[in-house]
């Protein structure tokens, strides 16, 4: 894995969404529903869940913590949400939004790469980070 994919940042979890809606149109060829819009928006809250974890960024934009690389089947559990972005199964890669209440998600504004720019020169593996962590703590 590339060393620029890793940061250190703050995971958040939603205490409150509300969708309000102000318009809703919806578009029926016969009896079947086709399309349908919605406009307004969203009330949200949160909560600092997580402070200062270790995160990786998959390549669809997502984030995992690094505490949940804890086996090979974590690893291909992963790898099946990353190459089907929007099946989150396993509820293991987080958004930098909240996608409803409860939902864990990035704090964005707090991500920090964990390496500086003398180290990204070398790929790392998810083993090799998970010692640096263990060693850094």
């Amino acid at each position: 894995m590339k060393p620029d994919k890793v940061f250190i940042g703050n995971i958040k979890r939603c205490t409150k969404y509300i969708s309000h809606s102000r318009f809703t149109g919806n578009v029926f060829i016969g009896e079947e529903c086709v399309s349908l819009n919605s406009f307004g928006y969203i009330e949200s809250e949160d909560e600092l869940y997580k402070e200062n974890a270790v995160l990786v960024k998959t390549k669809n934009g997502g984030y995992i913590d690094l505490e949940n690389f804890n086996s090979i089947l974590d690893y291909l559990k992963i790898y099946k949400d990353d190459a089907q972005r929007d099946y989150n199964l396993w509820k293991t890669i987080m958004p930098t939004h909240s996608r409803g209440s409860n939902s864990l998600f990035v704090d964005e504004n707090s991500l920090k790469p964990y390496f500086n720019s003398e180290d990204k020169k070398e790929e790392i593996s998810i083993y090799q980070l998970r010692r640096r962590q263990k060693s850094a703590n």
